[in-house]
């Protein structure tokens, strides 16, 4: 295998740096779980695949299935799925999502997913260029975040589009749906809706 899925996940996985920021900490290294890989000794295998199946809706707004897990640590799991039938290692079009814990008080939540939009939007902006950003809230009041961005150079270019928000009760994500081409219209109408929704919009 060549040496360019390899290059492509270090862009990727900037939502992973994102969070190792935002703990203030480096992220340890953990076991990684394929979805082609059926390993049943691999001790994080369980939880990941309880969290895609989760988050599978998102994924399925975007025609995607899990294909690429890790848990970061208790406080964070990266995600990734590809159109059905597509490698992971080798991927044309990815969505990523990036958890994140949230504390149990509202303020708590709030301070925190301030503080992981504005990290997240400095990082893409300081390696590549953030465009078309829009702040809102979801339908509880959360602060959401959605922008659009270019990474990498010549073949390793990326465009992307990002939603920060609170997927569940107890949980923010950063949601990243990234390809190689220039993404569709309809992939940014979805995250939008996804992040900040209509009612608050």
């Amino acid at each position: 295998m060549s040496a360019f899925p390899t290059i492509v996940r270090r862009y990727a996985s900037i939502s992973s740096v994102i969070v190792a920021v935002v703990f203030a900490g480096a992220l340890a290294a953990r076991a990684e779980v394929y979805a082609d890989d059926p390993n049943p000794r691999d001790p994080n295998r369980a939880a990941i695949m309880a969290l895609a199946a989760d988050l599978a809706p998102i994924a399925k707004a975007f025609g995607c299935e899990f294909g690429w897990g890790q848990l970061s640590d208790s406080s964070s799991a990266s995600l990734e799925f590809v159109p059905k039938g597509d490698d992971v290692r080798n991927w044309k079009r990815l969505l990523t999502i990036t958890t994140v814990a949230l504390p149990s008080d509202a303020a708590g939540q709030i301070q925190l997913m301030n503080r992981l939009q504005a990290i997240t939007l400095n990082n893409f902006s300081t390696r590549g260029s953030a465009h078309d950003l829009r702040r809102g809230e979801n339908p509880k009041g959360m602060p959401a975040l959605y922008f659009e961005y270019e990474i990498g150079e010549a073949a390793q270019k990326e465009y992307g589009i990002a939603g920060v928000y609170k997927v569940r009760s107890n949980m923010a994500a950063i949601v990243q749906i990234q390809s190689h081409k220039t993404l569709a219209r309809g992939d940014a109408t979805k995250m939008s809706a996804l992040a900040i929704p209509a009612s608050k919009n």
